[in-house]
């Protein structure tokens, strides 16, 4: 309970209530984003361009609730298929950012050639992604 006053008037609030609304909907949002991004993940690597399967399989998703990370097992994977460079992982800037990324070298290239496989995984969950966030606020 939090009380207040200002001159002769006094409001007291409990505010109990709303800290755990607070963490029922960041509870609630990190499943939402955790969700979109792992998505996105495996739908880029569907629209991957294949020649020796290392940028497939170097798909990760980071900044996951919980520090779930999947980055040292796309490397891991990617490396096996030949001798690969790769990027660092990228690590989000807060906790509700998540990163998508491909981690080998190869990924900025085909990226740069205009063959954007990661921007059409995007786009095919961006309608889910924006409706669950309206679902989250309006109780649907």
């Amino acid at each position: 309970m939090s009380t207040y006053r200002a001159g002769e008037v006094t409001v007291s609030v409990e505010l109990g209530p709303l800290h755990k609304l607070r963490g029922e909907l960041g509870s609630k949002a990190h499943q939402i984003l955790d969700k979109t991004a792992f998505d996105i993940q495996a739908s880029g690597q569907g629209n991957a361009p294949v020649d020796t399967g290392a940028l497939r399989a170097s798909g990760y998703a980071s900044g996951m609730h919980g520090g779930k990370s999947d980055y040292s097992q796309a490397r891991s994977e990617a490396g096996s298929r030949r001798e690969t460079e790769f990027t660092p992982e990228e690590q989000p800037a807060n906790p509700f950012e998540r990163v998508i990324g491909f981690s080998v070298i190869y990924a900025l290239i085909v990226e740069l050639t205009q063959i954007a496989f990661l921007k059409m995984a995007v786009e095919r969950h961006r309608q889910a992604f924006v409706n669950a966030w309206k679902g989250l606020f309006t109780g649907r």
